[in-house]
């Protein structure tokens, strides 16, 4: 046989060769854009280069040796067969690259794996700083509040005291009648400051529009601490605050109306013979002012009472067990807060220990009242 013989032939082989790197580089394909999705976790793209420059170098080959035997008929189609095993063989590969590639970014993200580990660190901290925010917000917002609710207590305390300073003069004639009943007669106040006569009338009126101011001030309060109470909180201390304005102006009524007419006559009587009895204004005022401060809280006594047995820091029976102790008490304090003479002292303890037992008897009221409540 000649070489011109096998020529045909050996073309044919070589025609074949190419034929069948052509059907391995496009299994290779559909493997390398089925396995795309994961190519970036599993490292697929490296081996899908890797076979189509195999693929490419393979159809070069199989073109130049059909080219140089010079066959130009066209060879019939493969069988249909052969490549779909193929191409069934590389779908399993794919999978199974696939699966590995998934198992390979589970294992990564994983709860014990260092991308979840961070993923929890950054999410920690955008809480933390979600939540710092929040209570920031919420401490400026009762902030602002507060100073909205004092700014409010200002405002009354001036609008009164513009209305009041007008009268100021007359406020003080009034105030002083009680000693002035009891001085000697030819005798009068002096004033021992130069600016005493201006400045005691604006005193004494500043501190009526503070004490008249009272309820608006102690509303102001109440306004602000509503909102973090209980429904039966705030039903048991609107009374109480009520309460409370009401026995701080019925103090400083018993002290202007009783006590005071007892204390200046004793006072002036017994003065020595030859001393004329001439007060300063500025020193009465600050008497006065002193005296109706320490009745207005002496009267406060119902209040603290029924608040410490609501409280539960005490009961009424505890607090009748220890009556003793409060009577020598009222009259410490007494002896405390006002001149030291035994008559003014004996007015502030007496009506202490009598509020002291309605105290008492009120929180006995409010606790039964409360089982009740409670028990339907």
């Amino acid at each position: 046989m000649t070489t011109d013989d096998r020529r045909p032939d050996d073309a044919g082989e070589d025609k074949d060769n190419g034929n069948d790197a052509k059907r391995r580089n496009r299994s290779a394909d559909d493997s390398a854009r089925e396995d795309a999705p994961d190519a970036a976790s599993t490292g697929d793209e490296a081996r899908d280069e890797a076979h189509d420059e195999a693929g490419d170098e393979a159809e070069r080959t199989g073109e130049g040796e059909a080219g140089a035997t010079g066959d130009a008929d066209a060879e019939p189609e493969p069988e249909p067969e052969p490549a779909a095993a193929g191409s069934d063989s590389s779908g399993r590969g794919g999978r199974r690259r696939r699966t590995q590639g998934e198992s390979t970014r589970r294992r990564k993200r994983g709860p014990g794996s260092e991308w979840h580990r961070r993923k929890m660190e950054a999410e920690a901290e955008e809480g933390g700083e979600g939540e710092e925010d929040d209570s920031t917000s919420g401490f400026l917002t009762h902030l602002v509040e507060l100073r909205d609710r004092v700014m409010r207590m200002v405002l009354g305390i001036v609008v009164i005291f513009a209305i009041l300073f007008p009268f100021r003069e007359t406020f003080y004639t009034y105030l002083a009648e009680p000693l002035m009943a009891h001085l000697p007669e030819g005798t009068s106040m002096i004033a021992i400051e130069v600016a005493s006569p201006f400045l005691i009338p604006f005193k004494l009126t500043l501190f009526m529009a503070i004490f008249l101011a009272a309820p608006w001030i102690l509303y102001q309060i109440w306004a602000f601490v509503a909102p973090g109470l209980y429904v039966n909180e705030r039903r048991i201390i609107r009374p109480l605050i009520a309460s409370s304005i009401l026995l701080f102006y019925a103090g400083i009524a018993f002290a202007y109306y009783i006590v005071f007419p007892l204390v200046f006559a004793f006072f002036t009587a017994v003065a020595p013979a030859g001393v004329e009895v001439m007060t300063d204004i500025s020193r009465y005022l600050s008497f006065v002012i002193t005296i109706f401060f320490a009745f207005g809280i002496a009267f406060q006594v119902p209040v603290a009472t029924i608040l410490l047995v609501i409280a539960g820091v005490t009961t009424p029976e505890a607090l009748a067990k220890k009556r003793p102790y409060f009577i020598v008490a009222a009259f410490v304090v007494g002896m405390v807060l006002t001149p030291p003479d035994a008559i003014s002292q004996t007015l502030l303890a007496l009506p202490m220990w009598l509020l002291f037992e309605i105290g008492i008897w009120m929180a006995k009221l409010i606790r039964k009242r409360t089982a009740e409540a409670t028990s339907e």
